[in-house]
C-alpha cells in the first residue's frame, strides 16, 4: 500500500480573511477537493439543472446481485500519512549548564585540580627572611555511572510494521536514546546514589551554597514569599538581592550588570515574572532583561519543589576568571555496543556514560527557595 500524501496544507497563518476563489477554467473538482471544497454526486447534479445543464444516463438494467448493506469500512477510510510520537517532558539539563565531553567510557572517574595561591607580603628589611609565596593543591573527584539499554528486531515483526509503515528497528532506537537521556537529565539534576560513590547533579552537590528564602512580605504567622502572592515591586528585590549577594561572595569578581549570567528557575513559578508594574508598562521580564543585559532565564520542571516541596530559582556566573563555574561531565551520550544477527532476529545494544554535574566555583552561584 503506497503511503497516502497530502496535496494541500494550510497552517494557521495562511488564512487570510476575504479571499474567495477565482472563476478559472483550470479549476476542478479534484483540485477543489485537495483544499476540502467538494459536493455530493446528487448536489452537484441539482446544482448543474438549476443553471440549465444536464447529464444523459442509459437506463439502468435490473440488478442480478443482492443489494449491498454498505460500503465496508475500510474503503471509507483516509490515513494520515505521518505518525504522532508522544512527547516526554523536555529534558533541561545541557539547557542550564551545557556539557563537557570529559574522559572516556572506561574511565572510573573524573579528577579536577584546583589550585590555591598562597603568600602574604611584610613589611621590607635588609637583613631579614622575605616571606615565601607558595601555593596549595586540592582534588576533586567525580565517579562516571553508565547506563545500557538494548533493543531487538524480528524478521517477521519488521515486515509486519512495514506493512502499518513503521520503520519497527528506527522507533526502537529512538526509544532507546530518549530513555538514555532520560537517565542522563536525572542524573545532572540528582546526581546518582549507590554506596560511597561521588556522582552528584544541580541541586545536590556538595559544593553548593545552601538555599537562602526569599523574602517574607507577609507576617510571621501568615508569610507570604511566593511570587504568586508578590506584585512586581516585591519579586524585583528578590532579584536585586540575589544579584548583591553574587557580587558579594564573589569578591567583585562576578558584575551581575555586565557578566554573562544564567538563572535556572523553577517552571511552576516563572510565569509569574510576566508580572507588570503598577502602571502596566513594563513586566519584571523585561526589567530584568534591561538591568541584567547578560541574564538568561531557563525554566525546568525538574526544579519544581525540590528543596522541602519550595520551588526554587538559582542565579549563576557563567564563568569566573576564565572558567567555568558549574559544568556537566559526560563522556559518551550513546554509545553502540554491539550488533548481534542472531537467526530470526537481531540485538543492538547502547549504553552511555556521565559523572553528573560538577560545581567548580560555588562563589559564582546563589539559591533562593519558597518562590
Amino acid at each position: 500500500m503506497q503511503p497516502t500524501k497530502i496535496n494541500f496544507s494550510l497552517k494557521p497563518g495562511d488564512f487570510r480573511p476575504g479571499v474567495r476563489f477565482a472563476q478559472d477554467k483550470d479549476v476542478t473538482l479534484s483540485t477543489l477537493a485537495a483544499i476540502g471544497v467538494s459536493a455530493e454526486p446528487d448536489a452537484l447534479a441539482a446544482l448543474m439543472a438549476a443553471n440549465g445543464q444536464s447529464a444523459a444516463m442509459d437506463a439502468a438494467p435490473d440488478m442480478i446481485t443482492a443489494p449491498s448493506a454498505m460500503t465496508p469500512v475500510q474503503f471509507l477510510q483516509y490515513w494520515m500519512p505521518k505518525s504522532i510520537t508522544l512527547a516526554t517532558v523536555r529534558r533541561d539539563i545541557d539547557l542550564l549548564v551545557g556539557r563537557e565531553q570529559a574522559g572516556s567510557f572506561a574511565d572510573a572517574q573524573v579528577v579536577q585540580q584546583v589550585v590555591e595561591l598562597t603568600g602574604k607580603p611584610r613589611g621590607y628589611a635588609d637583613r631579614a627572611q622575605g616571606a615565601l609565596a607558595d601555593f596549595n593543591t586540592n582534588y576533586e573527584a567525580r565517579d562516571i555511572v553508565r547506563y545500557e539499554l538494548d533493543l531487538e528486531v524480528g524478521k517477521l515483526e519488521e515486515e509486519q510494521a512495514g506493512r502499518a509503515r513503521l520503520n519497527a528497528a528506527q522507533l526502537k532506537r529512538d526509544a532507546v536514546q530518549i530513555g538514555l537521556e532520560v537517565e542522563r537529565n536525572l542524573v545532572g539534576f540528582y546526581g546518582f546514589a549507590e554506596g560511597l560513590n561521588k556522582t552528584y547533579g544541580i541541586t545536590n552537590d556538595p559544593n553548593l551554597p545552601a538555599y537562602e528564602t526569599v523574602a517574607n512580605v507577609g507576617t510571621v504567622e501568615a508569610p507570604i514569599t511566593k511570587w504568586e502572592n508578590k506584585t512586581f515591586l516585591q519579586i524585583q528585590d528578590d532579584w536585586l538581592l540575589a544579584a548583591k549577594t553574587l557580587r558579594d561572595q564573589s569578591g567583585l569578581n562576578v558584575d551581575p550588570n555586565k557578566d554573562r549570567m544564567r538563572a535556572f528557575v523553577s517552571a511552576s513559578a516563572i510565569q509569574w515574572l510576566d508580572k507588570t508594574n503598577e502602571f502596566g508598562t513594563k513586566s519584571v521580564r523585561q526589567w530584568l532583561k534591561e538591568t541584567f543585559p547578560g541574564l538568561e532565564i531557563v525554566p525546568s520542571q525538574w526544579l519544581d519543589g525540590v528543596n522541602g516541596d519550595q520551588d526554587v530559582f538559582y542565579l549563576c556566573a557563567e564563568e569566573i576568571n576564565g572558567s567555568p563555574v558549574v559544568m556537566q561531565l559526560t563522556q559518551d551520550v550513546l554509545r553502540l555496543m554491539g550488533v548481534f544477527p542472531m537467526g530470526k532476529k537481531y540485538q543492538e545494544q547502547y549504553a552511555n556514560a556521565t559523572a553528573g554535574v560538577f560545581v567548580v566555583q560555588p562563589i559564582g552561584i546563589v539559591r533562593y527557595s519558597g518562590i
